[in-house]
């Protein structure tokens, strides 16, 4: 409630713009807006700030009638069908432009959408980013996994690929080159976590992938502490 009482005249939600303040009902509070394609309707507070009343209807009968122009012309969708392409299209704006609170989290509110020639052309998104190239591919952004879905930053990618390119994937140079952890990892054969509890505490660069240094395993820790208290 304490944030429903800052919506205020001139506030924009969507394409709904606020202009005055309209009888409550038992659902809450109102508000009057105009649409920006000229209609005004009475909104209530609470679907403004959850984003689940973003026009008058004019911004779903575009979209619909757009997805119905690229699925007519490129046989993307036909009789209960649609292939992977289309998915992921589909897919993607449903991410930044749905109602879904986890959606809002992740994507809308850090402020990831999609440009404006891929929100509503399923036709100009195949034509730049091409079919998929295989069932393990995703659509995945590229080289930075938070940018805005748009071309040149967006690819196909596989699930390691993807994990590699987690804005919170653990980087480290090691003699000028630069990987994440998990593939270092594996060149070395070190155990992943092993590899981190070293750079966690501090281990050069030139002894992180040395395979004769190693973290003690518990039961060793605790042999190697019994023979220091044994010790003469």
């Amino acid at each position: 409630m304490k944030r429903m009482a800052q919506i205020g005249i001139g506030q924009v939600f969507g394409r709904w713009t606020v202009v005055s303040r309209a009888a409550s009902d038992r659902y809450g509070e109102r508000w009057n807006c105009n649409c920006i394609c000229g209609s005004r309707k009475s909104v209530s507070a609470q679907t403004l700030w959850s984003r689940h009343s973003q026009s008058c209807g004019c911004l779903h009968r575009e979209v619909s009638a757009a997805n119905g122009r690229a699925n007519i012309k490129h046989g993307a969708s036909a009789r209960g069908t649609t292939t992977p392409e289309y998915n992921a299209w589909l897919g993607m704006r449903r991410r930044v432009l749905g109602h879904d609170e986890s959606h809002r989290r992740n994507y809308t509110d850090r402020g990831i959408t999609v440009c404006d020639r891929w929100r509503a052309s399923f036709a100009d998104f195949l034509a730049d980013v091409g079919p998929r190239p295989s069932s393990k591919h995703s659509l995945d952004r590229y080289p930075d996994p938070n940018g805005i879905y748009e071309p040149g930053i967006v690819r196909w990618a596989t699930a390691r690929e993807q994990a590699n390119n987690r804005s919170n994937t653990h980087v480290i140079s090691i003699g000028g080159v630069t990987k994440p952890l998990v593939e270092w990892a594996e060149r070395s054969g070190l155990d992943r976590c092993a590899l981190m509890w070293r750079v966690d505490k501090g281990w050069p660069a030139e002894r992180l992938l040395d395979p004769s240094r190693r973290r003690p395993r518990p039961s060793e820790r605790s042999v190697q502490t019994e023979q220091k208290e044994n010790a003469p």
